[in-house]
């Protein structure tokens, strides 16, 4: 990331730390390792035992409190941020439950690893930084044979309802906090809400991490796939699953899910998640017409390009009209903000 960036990227997040989360009681402390526990253990199939005594890097890990979760799980844990402020926090965090920590204040521009780790994590951090390459590139260099790289990132496609949600918050808040977390309110108040109850963060930090961050680019997963094979990487899982069920025998070849003409599958899966809606599970177990995704994709274009149109005339009344009556865009989940991959080098 070029400075003049990374300087702004910093700023933003010593003003308004997206990381941060409340640990300190008991309860707060059981719901952060529980949602942990669903991502790796549930959802990525990493069992928990991967972690004693493995060293881990928690690569721009921010205020620490996942990375205090691996220590919990008994990792060796390394913590890499370029902002002392945050690094301040883990430390802090990590003295309370007497537990050890390496930390790194750098930027990832000029972070380098200075030892071999056996599982490497990226949560949330590669769409920050410009260099998104050459970032992952570092990354996977990290890791030994046989450990795990494991990113979460936007993607595309199925990160493109946040990316209009985006421009519309930038555009009509000017960039100001409490502007932006008014408009949310008003346009947006089930993706609000939703993330605030399942991440465990203020308003202003989910405004602040999503919509007016300098820097938040998704990568295409046809990138991701490519820095993937460069590095030499397996695909080992993903959340939201991509690989298709297959009914073959166990013994067969396994697919090789990232090498053409595989990959394109994994894509055309990946552009279903655009119209995700949290309440899809009840949408299945009846007969609504939203659990036919070719529905809620015609939805989705007819109501987005409605918006387009608007953003470009700059007609915030119409705006404040037609969003609440939309039925894809700003509903639920908002499709797909955390993709989830894990990767096994050889």
């Amino acid at each position: 990331m070029s400075r003049p960036i990374e300087a702004q990227v910093l700023q933003h997040y010593r003003t308004v730390n997206p990381s941060r989360m409340p640990v300190e009681t008991p309860e707060a402390w059981e719901a952060l390792v529980e949602r942990r526990l669903r991502i790796f253990r549930d959802r990525l199939h990493l069992p928990l035992q991967l972690f004693r005594g493995a060293q881990v890097l928690d690569l721009g890990c921010g205020t620490g409190e996942h990375t205090l979760v691996y220590a919990a799980w008994g990792a060796q844990v390394t913590g890499v941020d370029f902002n002392r402020l945050a690094l301040e926090r883990l430390q802090t965090l990590f003295a309370r439950r007497r537990l050890h920590a390496t930390v790194e204040c750098t930027s990832i521009s000029q972070w380098q690893p200075r030892q071999s780790y056996d599982i490497a994590v990226a949560d949330g951090v590669l769409d920050h930084v410009e260099d998104q390459r050459g970032a992952f590139r570092k990354l996977a260099a990290s890791v030994k044979s046989g450990g795990l790289v494991v990113i979460c990132v936007a993607p595309l496609p199925g990160a493109e309802q946040r990316v209009l949600l985006r421009r519309l918050i930038s555009r009509f808040s000017g960039g100001e906090a409490e502007r932006a977390v008014a408009l949310m309110r008003k346009w947006f108040p089930e993706y609000l809400d939703r993330a605030r109850r399942f991440g465990s963060r203020t308003e202003l930090q989910i405004v602040a991490d999503n919509f007016l961050t300098p820097r938040h680019q998704p990568i295409a997963l046809a990138d991701l796939f490519d820095w993937m094979v460069e590095a030499e990487l397996s695909l080992y899982r993903s959340w939201p699953p991509l690989e298709p069920p297959l009914a073959d025998q166990a013994n067969h070849q396994p697919i090789t899910w990232l090498l053409s003409p595989y990959r394109a599958h994994l894509i055309r899966q990946a552009s279903a998640w655009t119209v995700q809606r949290e309440q899809d599970a009840e949408v299945y177990r009846s007969d609504s017409p939203e659990a036919d995704r070719s529905w809620r994709h015609a939805r989705w274009m007819e109501e987005s390009q409605r918006i387009e149109a608007l953003l470009a005339a700059g007609d915030q009344t119409a705006l404040d009209q037609y969003l609440p009556t939309c039925q894809v865009v700003g509903r639920g989940c908002c499709g797909v903000g955390e993709w989830w991959l894990v990767g096994v080098k050889p």
